[in-house]
């Protein structure tokens, strides 16, 4: 009977390890919720800003359409505007808001095809302001429209720290550390050739 020796990953020789390495490379991200823990944070982080109810998407990470976005049910005015480098400027629509006036803003993604990077997403914005005289209605739909503006490039701003804090976790997940902690953790075995004999 022949007997075969079999190594943890720790242990085997260099050549073997770097076959199984690559044979497992996506070991940690085969699931579909691996990156779980960052949409949890950045649905968070959304909320906070006042983007209500978001949706994350993302696409990666080797292909020039790749990227993340993110739908929101509705912006919440009242945190949104509130943020140092808007109250000063949008104090009067705060004032509409404050009054019962209806300013609604969602986030909205406008491609239906598989690409859901930042430029996919556009901010739709919806009113019942009504106002007089002329001069204040005149200001308060140019502030709208600033608003709507502002809105998506907020949001934009956000999908690119999205993105990038993804590729990063993807990184990690795929990197030799990564793949050689899993391996150990599950207890795996190899021949020195780098063939799985038997798994934990």
């Amino acid at each position: 009977m022949e007997t075969i020796t079999v190594y943890g990953i720790e242990e085997m020789p260099a050549k073997g390890k770097v076959r199984v390495l690559e044979d497992n490379r996506y070991i940690n991200i085969a699931h579909e919720d691996w990156d779980e823990t960052e949409e949890a944070y950045w649905k968070e982080q959304l909320v906070a800003m006042g983007f209500i109810e978001p949706v994350i998407a993302c696409s990666g990470f080797s292909c020039q359409g790749d990227g993340a976005s993110f739908t929101a049910a509705y912006v919440n005015l009242d945190v949104f505007l509130n943020r140092p480098e808007f109250k000063r400027e949008f104090r009067l629509l705060l004032v509409a808001v404050d009054l019962g006036f209806e300013i609604h803003v969602e986030v909205v993604r406008e491609s239906h095809d598989r690409y859901v990077h930042k430029n996919t997403i556009s901010a739709q914005l919806e009113d019942q302001v009504r106002c007089e005289p002329e001069g204040l209605r005149v200001r308060i739909y140019n502030l709208l429209e600033r608003l709507e503006a502002q809105v998506l490039e907020t949001a934009r701003e956000m999908c690119d720290k999205i993105y990038k804090a993804y590729e990063e976790e993807y990184d990690h997940f795929v990197s030799d550390e990564a793949v050689e902690n899993r391996l150990d953790e599950l207890d795996y075995r190899f021949t020195s050739e780098g063939i799985c004999v038997s798994t934990g």
